[in-house]
């Protein structure tokens, strides 16, 4: 943990992303069963940067240690919810929790839990419910974040100064685009428009898509306003 603390505070100091994201997820599932407070702030951190990087298995595994957190906080269905969305992330990259050992042995006595909690139909019916959503609606259920984006940071709505090309990239996120539909798009690789993407995000202080959204329409307001 200490190792852990002082990689999220190099990381905040350098406004780095990538690195800070799996920082979180490995204190959440540190603190899935002890702090559950903390497991489950940085989780969702890590999930909002995982989700804006585009980092499929990221997700996936913030997914399924969010499901933990909700098993330990007395919130079955929420848990078996959450275990559809991990299932369903894992297939989304060809991969499932019992290629990792140490989490499937979790994964399986936590499901037992939830089974015992809310019977057999009553999990299948979350699971389902979960494993039915679409990335940004999972993303979304687990931020605790479904018909409420949120507002964009006070720090974004300063006038802050991006390059052309990070504008361009700006709104593709907007419109929607992965990482590698923009690399497509522009022709460039997809490593290149990750790293344009996390610095976009660093200079705004943004966490979500949506906020990245609201911040291109803000900027596109302004600029009509003043012609």
């Amino acid at each position: 943990m200490a190792l852990l603390d002082d990689c999220l505070a190099r990381t905040d100091q350098l406004g780095e992303r990538y690195y800070r994201s799996w920082a979180l997820w490995a204190v959440s599932y540190i603190e899935a069963d002890h702090d559950l407070e903390r497991a489950e702030s940085a989780a969702r951190e890590a999930l909002g940067i995982h989700a804006l990087l585009g980092n499929r298995a990221g997700t996936a595994f913030v997914l399924e240690t969010l499901a933990w957190v909700s098993v330990h906080q007395d919130r079955p269905t929420r848990a078996a919810t959450l275990f559809g969305t991990a299932a369903a992330a894992w297939h989304d990259i060809g991969e499932y929790t019992d290629l990792y050992i140490p989490a499937h042995t979790v994964h399986e006595l936590l499901v037992g839990t939830v089974r015992a909690s809310i019977g057999d139909a009553g999990y299948e019916k979350a699971f389902r419910h979960g494993s039915r959503l679409g990335r940004e609606q999972a993303a979304a259920f687990a931020l605790d974040q479904q018909d409420r984006p949120g507002p964009v940071p006070q720090s974004a709505t300063a006038e802050t100064t991006l390059t052309p090309r990070e504008e361009e990239i700006a709104e593709l996120l907007a419109d929607g685009l992965s990482n590698k539909d923009i690399a497509d798009r522009l022709v460039i690789a997809p490593r290149t428009a990750e790293t344009h993407v996390a610095h976009i995000l660093s200079k705004l202080g943004l966490t979500s898509r949506a906020q990245v959204a609201a911040w291109c329409a803000a900027q596109r307001h302004a600029a009509a306003a003043a012609d």
